[in-house]
């Protein structure tokens, strides 16, 4: 049903939002122009990607109505940043509804976090 779904869900989804925003702000406090470019790349692409599957959840389960209003701004560590950012999806997306079409999204939103992860480490 979808109450057993929709508070990991809202948890889910707008802390893809809030990371989205927190790498607008890491784009234009870093110094270095690769963590720049990385940063600027991932937050084009995760905007697109939560609403895809924010959408594609509603559509198969119902609306989401309600969300948490906490936010937690980014550290000054890109890397530790996504880092964490990883494991929090790793972590969540145990709870989520397992249809094979939500979790291939849910791969789209690791992939972009694992690509961005290794230009911020490895690229100068």
């Amino acid at each position: 049903s979808m109450e057993k779904y929709s508070g990991f869900v809202s948890n889910f989804v707008l802390a893809l939002l809030h990371c989205g925003t927190n790498a607008h702000l890491m784009h234009w406090t870093t110094n270095s122009f690769s963590k720049h470019m990385a940063l600027g790349t991932f937050y084009d692409l995760i905007s697109e990607q939560t609403d895809a599957y924010a959408e594609a959840y509603m559509g198969k389960y119902g609306q989401l109505k309600k969300f948490p209003n906490e936010y937690h701004p980014p550290n000054n560590d890109p890397v530790k940043y996504f880092e964490t950012l990883s494991k929090f999806v790793m972590d969540i997306r145990k709870e989520l509804p397992q249809d094979s079409e939500l979790n291939q999204l849910v791969d789209n939103i690791q992939e972009n976090i694992d690509s961005t992860l290794y230009k911020l480490k490895y690229l100068d």
